[in-house]
């Protein structure tokens, strides 16, 4: 709905398209076959997050920008690392992102070159933490993944012992395997090191009138 009303509120200044779209993977293949001069993109998709369309979209040829519920300086800034033009937030009012994709379009800039600066760097620092966090994630066996969801659910080591089948004392080990691989200090470290990753986490897109 809002896509259908945003493209009618454009329409006097641009062509524009509300892609056909059932899941997050279809998203760079229809601004491929739209070839729009703008995505307007969410961060939030279910299982899958914004920010790793980002490239591909801009590689389309495409700028974005997000309209996201979220407020995280260093998730907004990740997305400005990587290419975005900026955001709108869903509770501001209807023409504010209006005048955003205006903006946008006209190339001109949303941020003020420091704030863009201060933003873009908190973002690229959070960036390189996930890249990170995600290698050393590569290093856990199946079985300590499967103990490192179960913590980050809450499960106390004793309830994780009962549901995978295994002593308390083989749960103990993992954990010690899993600080020792991520290299955090405790099991809440560990924890927050998941959640780093799995906080990471449709598209209506304007291209410029002909004529």
């Amino acid at each position: 709905m809002l896509a259908q009303t945003l493209a009618l509120a454009l329409a006097p200044r641009f062509e524009c398209s509300v892609a056909s779209l059932r899941g997050p993977a279809g998203v760079v293949d229809q601004a491929v076959w739209l070839h729009p001069d703008l995505v307007l993109l969410d961060l939030g998709l279910g299982p899958a997050d914004g920010l790793d369309l980002i490239p591909g979209l801009l590689s389309s040829g495409a700028q974005v920008l997000l309209i996201t519920g979220t407020t995280d300086e260093a998730r907004l800034g990740a997305a400005l690392a990587l290419g975005a033009s900026g955001w709108v937030i869903k509770s501001q009012p209807f023409e504010r992102l209006v005048r955003a994709v205006e903006t946008v379009m006209e190339r001109r800039p949303l941020l003020g070159d420091a704030e863009r600066t201060r933003l873009a760097r908190l973002g690229s620092d959070r960036l390189d933490r996930e890249r990170e966090v995600r290698r050393r994630m590569g290093e856990l066996t199946p079985r300590e993944r499967e103990v490192l969801s179960a913590l980050s659910a809450g499960e106390a080591a004793g309830e994780i012992a009962h549901t995978l089948s295994i002593s308390i004392g083989t749960v103990r080990s993992h954990i010690q395997s899993i600080r020792e691989k991520l290299g955090v200090p405790n099991q809440l470290a560990a924890v927050a090191a998941a959640g780093l990753l799995t906080a990471r986490g449709g598209a209506p897109a304007a291209r410029r009138a002909q004529g």
